[in-house]
């Protein structure tokens, strides 16, 4: 350990100097420090990955020890270019992630980059104009694998970032002023798979609470589309206006499309995009604590929303049921159904 040690040390130092080489060479400027103060954060952060790198020869001796009964030191894992040095090194006794502190820090910077991209390619063909609405799927096992890039993406667009108390965990996700974002407040409607949903409550939960306080946010509705369509919702008299998360019932998944195709039970598109309202419409919330969401999205095809019932549907509802107890139960819609909230209402442009 201490050979090791030195070895980090000596190659910080190396690193050091190389970089105030750098530095002398160019014209002292802020700009030019920023730049000669990020080569060194870089230059050191390699320099540490090299070191760990070379340790990661004790992986057949921790798989023997956690064999023979041994314990083994618990790490998290990942990809060193995308989650960086903290999965080195290798050997050791890995877990995915924790879900409290999501989005992590890479993926915050690539989910940040992502949306300036997507609003870049929207006024690249729209005149500079915004978009008042944007789609973001989220995934499950894509949140695993990117540390939660999709939430990343989904609070850039909206103008809003993480909050972390002293243990790194992830508490708030705060809306950033508009004189500091610069630009309207992008709508987000967000799909949620269902193994994103059972796996992920606590960024639900965050999620729902930064849309509740983006739609009441006392800023102008030209500069806040949350609010704009959260008004409009409002003014038609649907019950939960600020609802932006949308998946499977409690205990569904999937979105039945590819068995009703499998089936052959249907003959036009439509009933398919029916299907896919039907079955990952419904209000996504922390039910432990908020209860059971009856609401939940419709679309309108060609001037009529169509509703069938829901055979066979499973409902949990731990605000009012033993957590081992489950309910069965039909729900049919009408189009003046006062729980129903309209998605193509939301989009906006």
């Amino acid at each position: 350990n201490n050979n090791n040690n030195n070895n980090n040390n000596n190659n910080k130092l190396e690193a050091k100097r190389q970089v105030d080489a750098f530095e002398e060479s160019i014209a002292n400027g802020k700009k030019e420090a920023e730049v000669a103060a990020r080569a060194v954060a870089v230059m050191e952060e390699a320099c540490l990955i090299k070191s760990l790198l070379e340790q990661s020869t004790g992986e057949l001796d921790a798989l023997l020890n956690g064999l023979n009964g041994g314990y083994v030191l618990p790490a998290p894992g990942g990809d060193v270019l995308r989650d960086g040095a903290g999965v080195l090194p290798t050997g050791r006794n890995m877990h995915s992630l924790d879900p409290y502190r999501m989005p992590s820090a890479g993926a915050w910077v690539r989910g940040q980059l992502a949306a300036k991209r997507i609003l870049e390619q929207h006024q690249a063909l729209n005149d500079g104009a915004y978009p008042e609405t944007v789609a973001v799927a989220m995934w499950g096992l894509d949140a695993i694998k990117t540390r939660g890039e999709s939430i990343a993406i989904a609070l850039a667009l909206v103008g809003a970032q993480p909050v972390k108390e002293g243990t790194g965990r992830v508490v708030r996700y705060e809306l950033i002023p508009l004189e500091q974002l610069g630009r309207p407040r992008v709508d987000v409607l967000a799909t949620l798979s269902g193994i994103f949903r059972d796996s992920f409550a606590n960024v639900v939960e965050l999620l729902d609470d930064c849309f509740e306080r983006a739609a009441a946010a006392d800023e102008p509705p030209e500069m806040n589309y949350v609010r704009k369509h959260s008004d409009l919702l409002r003014a038609q008299g649907v019950e939960k206006p600020a609802a932006r998360l949308f998946s499977n019932p409690p205990g569904d998944y999937g979105s039945m499309v590819n068995e009703r195709v499998g089936s052959g039970e249907w003959e036009e598109g439509d009933e398919l995009g029916d299907t896919w309202v039907q079955a990952s419409g419904r209000r996504v919330t922390n039910w432990a604590t908020r209860g059971c969401r009856a609401t939940r999205s419709r679309t309108a095809v060609r001037g009529q929303t169509r509703r069938r019932g829901w055979r066979g549907r499973r409902c949990w509802r731990p605000c009012c049921l033993p957590r081992t107890e489950w309910c069965r139960r039909w729900t049919r819609w009408s189009t003046d159904s006062p729980t129903s909230q309209s998605t193509s209402q939301i989009r906006g442009r």
